[in-house]
């Protein structure tokens, strides 16, 4: 089963995620998006949170359309040694939580280099093995999630 997410659907959940956020007390001052999908929620949730320290980390996990183990470019190592350097608490942000391997592979990393971190998704699957600290919706494991930034959508 597929259902089409609209840009209205994608702001409503970022509110609801920043306001969650909001009524944490947690105080980031730098936000991780893991790209590809988390790269537009990251960029929302850093103007609702007042953040306007935001980073991109690229995660891979598909050849073709087989999932494998993720693995990351050792550029984004680089990415990690500045973060760990230059942020006090950091909110990692991806769209989905679907097996949670992105989730768990970078936060290992984080937690390897001793950065202090929560995470955040817009949507968690049941199946997950991940859940994120904050997300703003939960949906079936066999529901196919089209986000409006996606080839797939054109």
């Amino acid at each position: 089963m597929k259902k089409d997410i609209s840009y209205l659907a994608i702001q409503a959940l970022t509110n609801r995620l920043a306001d969650n956020i909001k009524n944490s007390d947690n105080d980031f001052d730098c936000i991780v998006g893991i790209a590809r999908g988390g790269s537009v929620p990251a960029t929302m949730l850093s103007y609702q949170l007042e953040v306007p320290e935001v980073r991109h980390i690229q995660l891979s996990s598909y050849t073709g359309q087989q999932r494998g183990n993720v693995w990351m470019d050792e550029l984004d190592n680089n990415i990690i040694q500045h973060i760990k350097l230059s942020y006090a608490h950091v909110l990692l942000v991806d769209d989905l939580s679907d097996s949670g391997q992105s989730f768990s592979f970078l936060t290992s990393k984080f937690q390897c280099n001793g950065i202090p971190h929560k995470t955040a998704a817009l949507y968690i699957k049941t199946g997950s093995k991940f859940r994120p600290d904050f997300y703003s919706a939960e949906v079936p494991q066999d529901l196919w999630l089209n986000f409006p930034w996606e080839h797939s959508r054109m």
